[in-house]
């Protein structure tokens, strides 16, 4: 029984695989596939290279300042006679602010005044004398160095009786005044501020590692700190014209100030402020979308796609980087074969399996950027 089993086992194994093996037999499924080719062309997105200005700023913080600012105080003790202005009033250079009681000086300087002309009388009379050698020289020199004491007298009483006048030393909003009359102020009693905002400066500091970009002239954008989410934020433009000399190794940054030659109304001396410096700005730079950028451990490449054929393939072109702004970044070709109007993989560079001469079909992708 067994012996019977296993010859009709053999004899279906036979049968089998002769008509396995047969010409002519059609096995179903056996032709699937047969006769195609590679995997088609992947699609990419892709964009231009271009060019267009590109500027590199750099994002700072900094705080206003008036373009002069003053603490008037009094020069002299006396007692407050006037007051000339009002709190906030606008005043020009040479206004008299505050009159002191210059009484008092007034009459040293007359009893000055009366010394130095009899100084001078005497002088001339013992001129007269030595000439015609009846007085000694030393009595001439004596009489002369009277005579200089009393002018100098006479002049620095003069200006005593002139700063009984305190005046405003440039054009400039006056502050609030510190002082009633009848006041006795002593010598630095501070009496007001004067503020100059015809123009403004903005005091900000630039971390050591950009000093090589700092230059006298550049364009600084500065904006109101909590203005920054409002659509119609104030912006005032800006030049530097103060770089130091030195680096602060407390912060190890560079005190630079700039000057807003027309601040809009709502900026302050003291006002914390945003400021945008303008580092450097290419003219005519390549940019392409910075998704378009692949860094791989040998280096920055862009995949170039070549249409010349079809299906187009790709290439890797090496590059630098040279200024980021606003979802574009410049580039620097390491040869001459990439430049505008040539398209590159702008997005999933990556993460898609792409390789030199791979095929691929491109679709136009849309990016825009500021200068």
């Amino acid at each position: 029984m067994i012996a019977r089993l296993i010859l009709l086992s053999s004899g279906l194994f036979v049968a089998a695989t002769l008509a396995g093996c047969g010409r002519g037999v059609d096995v179903p499924g056996a032709g699937a596939g047969a006769g195609g080719g590679g995997m088609p062309p992947r699609p990419v997105e892709v964009a231009e290279v271009r060019r267009q200005p590109m500027e590199q700023r750099l994002s700072l913080v900094g705080t206003l300042e008036a373009n002069e600012s003053v603490v008037l105080r009094s020069e002299y003790p006396g007692v407050v006679a006037s007051i000339e202005f009002r709190d906030g009033q606008a005043v020009r250079r040479g206004d008299v602010l505050v009159r002191m009681d210059d009484r008092d000086a007034r009459a040293q300087l007359a009893e000055a005044q009366s010394r130095q002309e009899l100084a001078r009388l005497v002088f001339e009379r013992n001129q007269t004398l030595f000439e015609s050698r009846t007085l000694p020289e030393t009595d001439l020199d004596r009489s002369r160095a009277d005579l200089l004491r009393a002018q100098a007298d006479v002049e620095r009483l003069a200006v005593r009786v002139e700063k009984a006048e305190v005046v405003a030393p440039f054009d400039g909003i006056a502050g609030a005044r510190l002082i009633s009359p009848g006041d006795l102020l002593t010598t630095g009693t501070e009496i007001t501020r004067i503020d100059d905002v015809s123009q403004l400066k903005v005091d900000f500091a630039v971390p050591e590692r950009f000093s090589d970009l700092l230059a006298e002239d550049s364009l600084v954008l500065v904006r109101r700190g909590e203005e920054r989410e409002r659509a119609t934020a104030t912006t005032a433009e800006g030049k530097v014209y103060f770089i130091s000399s030195s680096v602060d190794r407390a912060t190890r940054a560079t005190q630079v100030k700039a000057v807003l030659p027309e601040p809009p109304s709502g900026f302050r001396p003291g006002m914390f402020v945003e400021v945008e410096l303008v580092l450097r700005r290419e003219e005519d730079a390549l940019v392409v979308p910075e998704t378009a950028v692949l860094s791989r451990a040998d280096g920055t490449y862009l995949l170039r796609v070549d249409a010349s054929s079809s299906p187009a393939t790709i290439a890797f072109e090496p590059i630098a980087i040279g200024i980021r702004r606003d979802g574009l970044v410049q580039i620097i070709p390491r040869n001459s074969s990439l430049g505008a109007g040539a398209s590159v993989v702008a997005a999933g560079v990556g993460a898609l399996p792409l390789f030199p001469g791979a095929e691929v079909n491109p679709r136009p992708l849309t990016f825009t950027g500021g200068t």
